[in-house]
């Protein structure tokens, strides 16, 4: 349209620029109090999960060679194998579990329960695997170092060109929290007639933010706007499902999954989402 005047363009840009320059600020300062939450909230989930690790490790620690190998054989267990069986001692080769994948490969460890500054070196490693390469050359086997100590740099790198899985220290300890160390090996899905023994979620974190977000886009709608409290509302329900499935991804200890093409955290996340949403319309429907 044609101004009038020669200031009214340049009034009417100065208007938009303030009013884009408010809502923005606002929403930068939600944004930023959203990240400092969950920035807060996975630094304390670290923090838990160290410690975590720690106890389990010092439990290994404590116990002889042979409990390791049946732990090791309670794990893959766990994580899906249709057979795992501990086999006697073999000092030569160092066999020690067999194991049926849910994908039909065999799996092979060797376990060592070390400590301090004892570690695998290369020649038990090459031993391990040309025995495994040699015994089983018809049958897909996926071989596996299973170590509560370390392997040697020397062993490490044999160990990655001739892909031999090395599971050290802290691989156990996360092996042992629910995070296996191949992709073949999944936790347990609950059935239909199971209930969960452990709560899903450590803390309530991620609803309590679902819940602070409609008092606050309310005050939004009234102040800036219907299109503005939509934002305020899409940023409270991202910050608090990612609360959330931050909160089920550091759980110390976690449940059996659902469903084991689910992980933990996407499972809190959706439950999270869903039921804030429903919550949101029904709230704002009585209003």
């Amino acid at each position: 349209m044609p101004w009038d005047h020669p200031w009214q363009p340049l009034l009417v840009t100065a208007v938009l620029c303030a009013v884009v320059y408010f809502l923005a600020v606002w929403l930068v300062l939600l944004v930023a109090l959203a990240l400092a939450e969950l920035g807060r909230r996975y630094l304390r989930g670290i923090e838990v999960l160290h410690e975590r690790y720690h106890r389990v490790l010092e439990k290994i620690d404590e116990q002889p060679g042979s409990d390791f190998v049946s732990l090791v054989v309670d794990l893959l267990k766990r994580d899906g194998c249709v057979e795992a069986e501990a086999l006697k001692p073999d000092g030569k080769h160092g066999l020690d579990v067999l194991a049926l994948a849910p994908d039909g490969r065999q799996i092979a460890v060797a376990c060592y329960r070390y400590t301090g500054e004892s570690a695998v070196t290369q020649t038990q490693v090459s031993d391990f695997h040309r025995h495994i390469v040699q015994r089983y050359r018809q049958i897909p086997t996926t071989v596996m170092i299973a170590t509560s100590g370390r392997l040697t740099e020397n062993a490490r790198a044999y160990a990655e060109n001739r892909k031999v899985v090395a599971v050290e220290r802290p691989a156990v300890a996360r092996w042992v929290l629910g995070q296996p160390p191949i992709p073949s090996l999944k936790p347990r899905a609950l059935s239909r007639a199971e209930s969960r023994d452990r709560p899903l979620l450590p803390t309530g974190g991620g609803a309590r933010i679902a819940w602070l977000a409609p008092p606050v886009a309310l005050v939004t709608l009234i102040d800036r706007g219907i299109m503005f409290a939509v934002l305020v509302l899409a940023v409270g329900l991202t910050a608090a499902a990612a609360a959330s499935a931050l909160d089920a991804d550091l759980n110390p200890d976690p449940p059996p999954p659902l469903w084991p093409w689910l992980p933990l955290w996407g499972e809190a996340a959706a439950r999270l989402t869903l039921a804030a949403t429903a919550a949101w319309v029904l709230l704002f429907q009585v209003t």
